[in-house]
Parts: C-alpha cells; structure tokens; sequence
C-alpha cells in the first residue's frame, strides 16, 4: 500500500544524548581501524602465511583508511620481527664487473665499511714505513749488489776475451759492436778496408767467435736482471706481507663469523701484495691519460684505491625490526636500484662505489608498500617486480641494460637473495585488471583485502565514530573541540555519504573533511568549540562550491528555458527523477517524460535509443515495461497500439532504469488520455508484474525536485513518490524535514506501479484500468476498419 512518508522516516537522527562524553575530548583514544574487520583479518592472514605468493593486494574506495590501516599494522607487526641483514658490495678480485655481495649483522656494515677504511690507511702506514726502513734499504742493496757482481764478472770475461782476440767492445744504446784493434789502436772503418782479403777473413772469423760469446753474455745479463726483478719482487712482497698480514688477520678475527668477509679479505690480502708498488710509490699522480682505458693505461693511484672501497647499500643500525617502506615515488630506479655514473675526461665511468639500492632491497626482510595506479602508469615496473619475485632475487641494472640492442660491458652486482612482502593498495578495478590479464598475478598476490566503504550504524559504531573524529581532532587542532552535538551531525553526514540510514560511511577521509572544514569556521568566530551550526555550514559551503552547474539548471528552468511543470495536469507528460555527478558532488534533476500513442503494431519506440542517447540499462528498462504491457493488456488480443517516449529536452546520454515507472504511468496516460498531476515526480524501477524495484541516488532526486518547487513556489501538494525499499536510504536535509512537517511537501513510498497509478492520476486503479482498455477496444475496432478498408479498396 502506497505510504506517506512522516518526519522520522526522512532520516536517521543521531541523538547526542546518547553518548557519555560532552565534546571530543572527553571521548576516548580509537587505536584501531572502524568497520574494516574483513580487510584486517585478510591483512593479518597474509602476514603471518610465510609460503610462497601470500602477498597482500588492498582493494577499496579512497579515503577508507587502506594506507593508514596497513601502515599500523605493519608498525605493530614490524616490531616484533627480527631486523634482517645489511648488505653492502665488495670488489671481485677475479671479475671487476661483477661485484660481490656480502650480508652482515644489522649494525654491523657501518662497521666493516670503517674498519676496511681504516686497514687500507693503516696498510698504506705500514707499506711506508717498511720500504723506508734500513732493513728494506740493505736487503735491496744486498740483492742488487749480489746480481751486480755477476754482472760484471760477465763483463769482464767478456772484455778479456775480446782482448785476447784482438777487439774492442762498445756500447751504446743501439747496442753492443765490436771494433777490431791493430798496433794497439782500432782500426776505422777505411783502415779495414784497406786491408788484404786473408787480414779480413782472420778479422770476420775472431769477430764472429767474439759475437757468439757476447750473445751467450746478453742473455746471461737478462737472465740476471729477470732473476733482480724478481728477487726484489720476492723482497717487496714479504716485507708488504710482514706488514699487512697482521692488519689483515686481526680483522678476520672480529669477523671470523661471516664466512663471506673472510674469504673477501683473504682476497683483498692478495690484491695488495701483488700490487704493494701502488702503496709504496709516493709520487705525484701523473696527468691522466687522452683516453681513459686505452690499452696501456695504468689506473691513477685515486683510481685503483677504489676497488679497496666497501659499498653499504643497505644499513639497519637504525631499524628496529623488521623494516617498512612505503614508496611515495615508485620510478624504475627507486624500486630497484640504479648503477650511476660520472663524467670524467669526456668519458661515463662507474664503479661499484655507485651502486645505488631501491626500496625493493631496504624493504627485503620486511614490508614495501606501492599504489597499484603506480605500477600500471609506470613502465617496466610491474614486469621487473614480478621477475624479482618469482625469482626471489634483487638484480641492480639500470633500465638501459634491458633495452640496448649492442651489449656494452658494464657493472652486474651480484643478485641479493629477496625475503619481502609487498603490499599493493588499489581499486577492484585495478585487482580485476592485474587478476585477468596477467596470469602471474594470482601465484603472487593470494590475498585479497577488501575494505568496505560502509559499516553497520548502531550504538557501539556510533559511539567508534566519535572516538575517531575524537581522536583525529585532538591531533590536528589541540585548541578546539567537538561538542556532541556537532559529532552527532557528523555521525549522520556520514550515513548520507554511503545513503542509509543504517549504515556509517568508512570514507573517512571525507568525514574528516568536513571536522576540518568545521573547526576552520568555528575560529574564524573565535570560538573554541564546533557546534552543530558549524557542522551544517561547511556541508551548506561545500554544496555551494560545487553546484554551479545545478544552479544553471534551476534558473533555466525558473525562466521557462527548461519546461518541468510543478503544479496542474496534463496529459502523456510526467516528471521523472535523474542524477547528475561533477567530481563528488551529485545532485537530482527533474526530467519531462512524454509519451503518444496511435494505432500500430504494438511497438515501444524509444527516442532516446533511436538517437543513440541512451545506455543498455534505459534500454533494458524499456523492454521491461513493454513487456508489462503486453502480458496486462494483451494477454489475449493484438496491442494495437504503437508508443513513441521521449526525455523532452535532454540533450547528452542517459541511462538507468529508474525512470522506467515515469515512463509506464505516461504512456498508459496517453492511451487512455487520463491527466497526471504534475506537482508530483517519480522515480522507481519496474519489473515485469509491475513491482517497484530501488533506485540509487534516492536523497538527490528528492532534494532536486523540492528545490525546483521551492523556486517556483510550494503549493503545499508537490512531493516526489519513491520506490519502499528506498526509504532506509533517506538522509534528507533539515529544510526538506521542516517542509514535510509543515505539510508543504510530501514524499511516498509505493510498492506496486498501480499505487502510483492512483496517486498521480487521482483515479482508482479500476476505474483506470477500464479506461485503459476502452481505449484499446478503440483502437481495436478503427484498426480492425482501418484494414478493412484497405483490403476492399486493394481489391
């Protein structure tokens, strides 16, 4: 039965008489997330499952707390569990592209990283120190004189067998020659000459007996200087040993724990003696080489101390527990980490000194938490971050080394074994997205986390909701407070956000929106406490800010640019209800449904669709209520009639079917040609028995309605008529509630489109329907004669 609506059915008064506290600070401190326990325990579910893919994906609306729920759990959590390693890189001694990865205690890289610092200044001391020594200077002068005596003895035999033969033995720095000598002088090149062939012949053959003993010499002389070269290497390397394995050892003993700086410093200790000349020269660096890495280059000594650098990349001295990054700027190189380089000598050069992490690495043993819009906006992200997790590995490359087409030699960091959870926070869309298109997607990330946009409104809720805009009030002002009434208005905007009345909004970004809004007014008058004036303010001023283009509306109409009747009758015309959003601002409007009927195939057709303005939804509503028709009105006869409807003056797309009772009411008025009251506006969809169903937007449309009759004038008859279910969904505002009151304006809930029938047409539905089939007998019989007619003439 059609219901006339009373005051206490248009909303859901919270009564701040109910609550314990007077003002937000007396309400007590909310540590937890309101009306999310589904998402929590879904949340919970996946940070305790330590097998494979149970990352987490948090789907829900903006504003519903998803960021701040996770990052207090993960704050919660994150405390009790073990803090992972440090990591840092080292130089590979046997490849230097390929850096060594080594993991150490939380804490403990700061410290290997000064303590290597420190071996290589001390090294540098000690190398010094033991060259400059008189122990150094004597077993060098030892072994120099030692090779120097064989040396010489060579050269003196040399010398005496060249005597002997009658020669002269020269050096220069082409080499040696011999000259013969005659009568005690050498002979010149034309005093040989000059010489009978028997003279030369004895000459060549003394010459060449000479050359082969002077060969035999110069291959004992080098054999010599290979044997010095490498006796003082011998000497340089136990003297750099003497003075580094001391150093070194002591430090193995602090890290004789890590296996992998151990076996890294064995390493180093070989590297430095094989290259103790480096410690040892004390000269200047000299001018850097035309082109850096040309073959033959020797590295700078600033150079080649590098390779003796210790790179932490990632450092948990400060961390307690497990770690939590949430990235705010998720580029490739942020995530993942990057190789940088410097300009030197119009050259790019690296080392592993610019190894950079990302927050992939800093999180690995803890929590990394990314927007889901990010990875889909970001190139490469989601692919690079699914191969990471799949492989459980943390490879530093720079985007470059994925995209070149010639390979070019550059650094490849050993991979960092990876132990993380991500946690991606997005919309159902984008869940649905990755979930559909992306068959890796659903091994990675097995839990869903859905937070809702509304929970439950009872005492207990109600009494949550003020202890949150409680709390969150004491953080953001401490000078002004919240009166229970003003909560109280609040608790009900957010039952008008989500429109039920039984239900609370979790949006609570847009509820602490208005608290925000509402202390800004309440200083503005200097006062130190919001009142529920306040609290009506900011929802009037933010209402004002965004309906410009409703007012556009309300003056065309109020000039007679837009045709919506608010009072008398007419015929085949009725006021339907839509909705129009800008952003999140959404406001009703009154839509003139109009409709004509003449004789036909008994065809609905819709304008609308022939215009191409409607969406699939108006569509399916219109055969709904075709269908209607056809099994009331032509259960057992032809319906002879053909309907054209038509939104009047509506020039962009429409869809929905809550105008599809509107539309069913007008057309049976122009079949019938009974009047329907236009101080009256419906909105309800219909099923094929002629059911109400209901709409959305239900707060809107009435308000929209009842604005455009505030304009034109109340009558005291105007109301909006509203499908029963729709009514735990009334949060209507103050002037509408006074207006009903008043008797000024009226709002009913039907059932059944008969009951709509009977109100607008101020008929009953019996004598509407006789009406109704009248008409249709009408046509019946003018159709009947009409092709009558025409077969007689056609004969």
């Amino acid at each position: 039965m059609m219901h006339k609506l009373k005051v206490e059915d248009l909303s859901n008064v919270c009564h701040c008489n109910k609550f314990k506290f007077q003002s937000s600070d007396e309400t007590p401190i909310l540590l937890n997330t309101v009306g999310q326990d589904r998402g929590i325990q879904a949340i919970q579910t996946g940070l305790n499952t330590r097998a494979d893919g149970f990352n987490i994906f948090i789907t829900g609306p903006v504003g519903s707390g998803r960021n701040s729920t996770i990052k207090a759990i993960l704050d919660m959590v994150s405390s009790q569990k073990v803090t992972p390693h440090d990591w840092c890189y080292v130089y590979n001694f046997n490849d230097a592209n390929r850096p060594k990865a080594i993991n150490l205690e939380p804490g403990e890289g700061r410290e290997f990283v000064a303590d290597v610092d420190e071996l290589i200044v001390m090294i540098k001391e000690r190398v010094t120190k033991a060259f400059e020594s008189e122990h150094h200077d004597k077993e060098r002068s030892k072994i120099i004189n030692e090779i120097s005596k064989k040396s010489t003895i060579l050269t003196e035999n040399i010398n005496k067998l060249a005597a002997e033969l009658g020669f002269q033995v020269n050096s220069s720095p082409e080499g040696i020659f011999t000259v013969p000598i005659k009568d005690d002088k050498p002979l010149k090149p034309e005093e040989y000459q000059n010489l009978d062939n028997k003279e030369k012949e004895e000459i060549d053959k003394k010459r060449e007996v000479l050359q082969k003993e002077i060969n035999l010499v110069i291959k004992k002389g080098q054999q010599l200087e290979r044997t010095l070269r490498k006796k003082l290497a011998e000497l340089d390397k136990r003297i750099g040993l003497f003075a580094v394995e001391v150093l070194i050892d002591e430090l193995k003993t602090k890290h004789e724990h890590n296996p992998k700086i151990l076996v890294y410093l064995d390493a180093l200790k070989e590297d430095i003696i094989n290259n103790i000349s480096f410690f040892k020269d004390n000269q200047k660096q000299k001018n850097p080489p035309l082109i850096p890495g040309m073959p033959g280059d020797q590295p700078s000594k600033e150079d080649f101390f590098k390779r003796y650098h210790v790179n932490l990349v990632v450092d948990h001295s400060k961390t307690r527990g497990a770690p939590v990054f949430r990235e705010i700027n998720p580029s490739y190189y942020n995530i993942f980490g990057s190789i940088e380089y410097i300009q030197r000598y119009g050259a790019m050069q690296t080392d592993l000194s610019y190894i950079r992490s990302g927050s992939l690495l800093n999180a690995n043993g803890g929590y990394l938490i990314i927007q889901a819009s990010d990875l889909l906006s970001t190139p490469f992200l989601w692919e690079n971050l699914k191969r990471m997790m799949k492989s459980k590995q943390c490879i530093i490359e720079n985007l470059d080394e994925q995209l070149k087409i010639i390979p070019t030699v550059s650094l490849k960091p050993e991979p960092i074994p990876l132990d993380i959870k991500i946690i991606l926070i997005g919309t159902e869309w984008e869940y649905s997205l990755f979930y559909q298109y992306d068959g890796d997607f659903r091994k990675l990330f097995k839990i869903v986390s859905q937070f809702d946009y509304e929970m439950n409104r009872n005492q207990e809720t109600e009494e949550l909701y003020a202890s949150f805009v409680g709390t969150h009030t004491k953080q953001y002002n401490d000078t002004v407070k919240l009166s229970g009434e003003a909560i109280a208005k609040i608790i009900e905007y957010g039952s008008r956000l989500v429109e039920d009345k039984n239900k609370l909004s979790t949006q609570f970004g847009r509820v602490l929106d208005i608290v925000h809004e509402s202390i800004h007014w309440a200083e503005k008058e200097k006062k130190d406490i919001v009142d529920r004036s306040h609290v009506l303010k900011t929802i009037q001023e933010k209402r004002y800010r965004s309906n410009l283009y409703e007012e556009k509306i309300h003056e065309n109409i109020h000039q007679k640019v837009v045709r919506i009747d608010t009072e008398g009758k007419q015929v085949s015309q009725i006021n339907g209800l839509s909705v129009i959003g800008i952003g999140d601002y959404m406001f009703g409007q009154a839509n003139r449904i109009t409709a004509s009927s003449s004789i036909g195939k008994g065809n609905v057709v819709n304008i609308e669709k022939e215009s191409r303005l409607s969406g699939p939804i108006f569509d399916k509503g219109v055969f709904i209520l075709s269908a209607y028709l056809s099994q009331k009105y032509a259960s057992n006869r032809h319906f002879p009639v053909s309907i054209h409807l038509c939104f009047e003056q509506s020039y962009g797309g429409v869809d929905g079917d809550s105008a599809s009772a509107a539309e069913l009411i007008a057309i049976l008025s122009s079949i019938s040609g009974i009047s329907i009251r236009q101080d009256l506006s419906i909105t309800g969809s219909i099923d094929q028995q002629g059911n109400i169903q209901p709409i959305g937007g239900v707060n809107a449309k009435i308000e929209g309605f009842y604005d455009i009759c505030y304009r034109e004038g109340l009558s005291g008859n105007q109301g909006v008529v509203i499908p029963w279910q729709n009514v735990q969904h009334l949060m209507l505002r103050e002037d509408i509630k006074e207006a009903v009151k008043q008797e000024k304006f009226h709002i009913f809930a039907i059932q059944h489109v008969n009951e709509a029938i009977e109100l607008f047409t101020e008929t009953s539905i019996e004598e509407f329907d006789a009406e109704v089939e009248k008409k249709l007998d009408q046509f019946v019989q003018v159709s009947k004669s009409f092709h009558q007619n025409q077969k007689e003439n056609n004969n």
